[in-house]
C-alpha cells in the first residue's frame, strides 16, 4: 500500500458557478486488489512530503501502471464560508480493471471516516462503491461517438446525491462506421466491437458529491469540510451488486 504526504502549496484556483472557486490535486497511486488498498493524505506538512501535483506509481492488483486521483474541493465566499470536498476523479484506469468495483473512503486526521455526502433520507454517505463495466459489446450499448452505456455506475447509495460519469468514452479500433450515400455516419449501434475497443490504460471516471439541500435548507451544509480531509483511501475488489 502507498502513503503519500502532501505539502500545502500555492495552488491556482479556477472559477466556478455563482459562489464557487476550484482548486485540484492530481495523485498518481494504486488501485488495489480485494482488501489491499491505496492512501493518499492530504492537508499534512509533517513527515515525509510530496509537492501538489505529484505523486508515486505502484504496482496493482488490476493496474500495474497506476491510477491517476484527482480531489476537487471549492470555496463558498460567504459570511459562513466553507471549503466544501466535490469530487474525485479517477483517470488512467487500466482495461484490466473493467468487472472490478472501486471503492473510496475519506477520512479525517485521526483516522475517523468523513461523511461525504448525504441522501434526501438523511442517511449519511460514508462509501463510494464504483463499478466499471465489463464491454461486452451487445447491440445498442454504444452510441456513435464511442459512449458506453453505463460504463461506470453506482453500487447502492442514491445516485442523484453521488453523480457518477465516465469521463471518456471507448477509442476506436480503426474500422471506420459505415456510412450512406452522402457520406454521413448511418451505423444501427449493431456488433459495436467492430468499431470501437476499451482504451487500454486511460479510462477514466468522475465522482461528483450532490448533498441533498432539502435535509439542512443549505445548499452546502452537507458537503464534507475539505480543511477536515486527511486521507482517501482507494480499493479495487470484486464486483458485488450492494
Amino acid at each position: 500500500m502507498s502513503l503519500i504526504d502532501i505539502e500545502k502549496a500555492d495552488v491556482p484556483k479556477r472559477k466556478f458557478p455563482k459562489v464557487f472557486l476550484g482548486v485540484a490535486v492530481s495523485l498518481t497511486i494504486a488501485s488495489f486488489g480485494l482488501a489491499i488498498g491505496a492512501f493518499i493524505t492530504l492537508n499534512n506538512s509533517e513527515a515525509s512530503k510530496a509537492e501538489l501535483g505529484n505523486g508515486i506509481i505502484a504496482a496493482t492488483a488490476c493496474d500495474n501502471s497506476g491510477i491517476v486521483v484527482t480531489p476537487r474541493e471549492s470555496f463558498v465566499n460567504r459570511s459562513n464560508h466553507k471549503f466544501t470536498f466535490n469530487e474525485i476523479s479517477l483517470s488512467n484506469i487500466s482495461q484490466n480493471c473493467a468487472g472490478k468495483d472501486f471503492k473510496i473512503v475519506v477520512r479525517d486526521g485521526s483516522g475517523n471516516v468523513l461523511p461525504i455526502s448525504i441522501q434526501n433520507d438523511g442517511t449519511l454517505i460514508t462509501e463510494v462503491r464504483v463499478y466499471f463495466n465489463q464491454y461486452a459489446g451487445a447491440n445498442g450499448t454504444v452510441d456513435r461517438n464511442g459512449n458506453l452505456t453505463d460504463m461506470f455506475t453506482l453500487v447502492g447509495g442514491d445516485s442523484t446525491t453521488v453523480t457518477i460519469s465516465a469521463i471518456n468514452g471507448l477509442e476506436s479500433t480503426g474500422v471506420a462506421l459505415p456510412e450512406d450515400a452522402n457520406g454521413d455516419v448511418n451505423w444501427n449501434g449493431d456488433n459495436p466491437k467492430t468499431y470501437w475497443q476499451l482504451r487500454s490504460d486511460t479510462n477514466a471516471v468522475s465522482i461528483v458529491f450532490n448533498p441533498s439541500p432539502a435535509l439542512t435548507n443549505d445548499s452546502v451544509a452537507g458537503f464534507a469540510d475539505a480543511r477536515n480531509v486527511y486521507r482517501i483511501t482507494l480499493e479495487s475488489t470484486d464486483h458485488a451488486d450492494h
